[in-house]
């Protein structure tokens, strides 16, 4: 990993000065999705607009195994999520343990719905990295007004269950993010939420621009904090 680690350096600068594409050594990053299915529908979701054009199936663990055969043992770092909520697959423990047992960093994002105390035990006990959960809002009315279908406090509650999870285990991993995404109708909670995580004792708080597919939809908007956004007016 060390050498992969060093080639793909090396074929950077090289690259970047010689203007010729050079590329040596293997990624040592990859992204899986574990589910293309999702039980909210958020409008600027591919996913939860409807709008998917692709079967929306679910991983396997002999796919999976497949995957991280092929990647070699060079993989470092995976992300286990992409348009689908992954706490929808019910193989999701068995995916995040045989990553663990290679020896991969394993981060997977959640809408938070799904964090039963024997989810989260089996989330810890698997060997996660880092798990991240949608917030996007304080309270319910700016939670839903982009998280259709969701329920806030049911996420609280989630939050709540794999923190208590993870001091019953006696285990500081995985570390837990909050992750927000900022619009117009949320930015004024920013505040409000950094003092909620603080209390709660999660271990980051992720401030995220959003992406839109659709600037016609008007149930959501860009916010005016321009550093929070990724487009310019």
């Amino acid at each position: 990993r060390l050498l992969n680690g060093i080639l793909l350096l090396f074929s950077f600068f090289y690259s970047r000065l010689t203007k010729k594409l050079r590329i040596m050594g293997s990624p040592w990053a990859m992204s899986v999705e574990p589910s293309g299915q999702c039980n909210l529908q958020c409008p600027e979701c591919p996913v939860g607009a409807g709008v998917l054009t692709r079967k929306a199936g679910m991983l396997t663990l002999p796919l999976f195994e497949k995957m991280l055969d092929d990647a070699g043992p060079q993989l470092l770092a995976l992300n286990l999520y992409f348009q689908g909520e992954p706490m929808l697959n019910r193989g999701i423990g068995d995916i995040i343990a045989l990553a663990q047992q290679r020896k991969i960093y394993t981060s997977m994002s959640t809408n938070g719905h799904y964090l039963s105390p024997e989810n989260c035990a089996l989330l810890i006990k698997g060997g996660l990295s880092k798990l991240i959960v949608s917030v996007d809002g304080i309270s319910r009315r700016s939670y839903s007004r982009y998280r259709k279908g969701g329920d806030l406090n049911k996420v609280k509650e989630g939050i709540s269950n794999f923190l208590e999870q993870r001091r019953a285990l006696g285990r500081h991993s995985p570390i837990i993010s909050i992750q927000f995404l900022v619009f117009e109708h949320n930015e004024h909670e920013i505040e409000e939420l950094t003092q909620w995580c603080r209390n709660m004792g999660v271990d980051l708080l992720e401030l995220k621009s959003a992406q839109f597919y659709d600037f016609g939809n008007n149930e959501v908007s860009p916010p005016t904090i321009a550093r929070y956004s990724r487009y310019t007016k």
